[in-house]
């Protein structure tokens, strides 16, 4: 997850832990404690009860923290980085987040992934074969809306795939001027069907309910809430916030490889 220590600092940071460093922290491991549960499926209270309780003794002797709040990294700007890794493939990674948390914004940056991530495959995958992964896709992190898109290639370096990737995307906004208002319905109804889709078996259900606690949404209400918020999305919201979202300097992250 994006608030976790890469790799490389985890590696570095072991080679200067020692062993009494580690039976010191496994001692003090718990000595400060958060605690989310869940229990779903076939129970009582009673069981839910009992296991709160057995929570309650095993940490006893701890420190209850009020809240763990997941660190939430804002793009305040266009940010770009560029890796060397030899001997990899090509590609770039660009990354759009919403401004805020609210459901209009979720639904619209859904509303404008569902339009463009068919095309973008169509285009750059199938016809113009830039690379074999090829994609956009809807990527909230946290409580945050966002789109990702993405090209890996062996044969085109990042900088064109990157180019076209813009060409691309300042396309799709003019045709987007461009679609009728039965297009724009058409796309509204297949996302609709998406959102409303109900969950296909008791493990998918409790994931979507542990995903709403564990971003802080008690009232269960998400799919009723994206539901409303896309039946009073306008087309006209849609060419506001990607003609914002594409502005030259409009925050955003870029990761180019090689």
């Amino acid at each position: 997850m994006p608030w976790n220590p890469s790799p490389e600092d985890l590696a570095c940071a072991l080679k200067s832990a020692s062993f009494n460093e580690f039976q010191l922290f496994r001692k003090q491991f718990f000595s400060a404690i958060h605690v989310k549960a869940f229990m779903h499926g076939n129970w009582q209270l009673k069981h839910a009860e009992k296991l709160k309780t057995s929570v309650h003794g095993l940490f006893s002797s701890s420190e209850i923290l009020e809240d763990l709040k997941r660190p939430l990294n804002e793009l305040m700007k266009l940010t770009e980085q560029h890796i060397e890794r030899e001997g990899s493939d090509y590609a770039f990674i660009e990354y759009f987040q919403s401004r805020t948390d609210s459901v209009k914004e979720k639904v619209t940056m859904m509303a404008i992934n569902n339009l463009v991530n068919q095309d973008y495959f169509e285009q750059l995958r199938t016809k113009e074969q830039l690379g074999y992964l090829v994609g956009a896709g809807y990527a909230p992190f946290n409580t945050r809306a966002g789109i990702a898109f993405y090209i890996q290639s062996p044969n085109f370096d990042s900088g064109h795939l990157l180019a076209r990737h813009n060409q691309f995307l300042k396309h799709f906004a003019k045709q987007l001027h461009q679609l009728d208002e039965v297009s724009w319905q058409r796309s509204k109804e297949s996302l609709l069907l998406h959102i409303s889709e109900q969950d296909k078996n008791l493990r998918l259900r409790a994931q979507r309910l542990w995903i709403s606690i564990t971003n802080d949404f008690h009232q269960f209400d998400m799919q009723q809430r994206l539901i409303q918020a896309l039946a009073d999305l306008e087309l006209e919201d849609i060419l506001t916030y990607i003609d914002k979202m594409l502005e030259p300097n409009a925050p955003r992250l870029i990761l180019k490889c090689n």
